[in-house]
């Protein structure tokens, strides 16, 4: 059986680029959602502030793939360590 497609938001930033990468070294074919103009077919684009999201597209690139990952990243506010977040 193929690998399946794995799909990473946040796949720019340090940990995503990272994670991107090692999959593709192991062979799984990478997805990449960004918040811009999608450059290549391996990038799905999303806007979070309007919620557009290609549906089909995703539906598309995910057909026959078994797995469903999900997971994100969120920027670390500045501040002294232990500060509460207060967003």
């Amino acid at each position: 059986m193929a690998n399946p497609v794995i799909a990473i938001a946040g796949s720019s930033g340090l940990i995503g680029s990272a994670l991107a990468a090692a999959l593709r070294a192991a062979d799984h074919p990478v997805l990449r959602i960004v918040r811009r103009t999608p450059s290549n077919s391996e990038e799905l684009h999303w806007n979070p502030e309007s919620g557009e999201f290609d549906v089909d597209a995703a539906d598309a690139v995910a057909r026959g793939s078994p797995a469903d990952c999900r997971g994100g990243a969120v920027g670390v506010p500045e501040g002294e360590p232990g500060d509460p977040v207060a967003r």
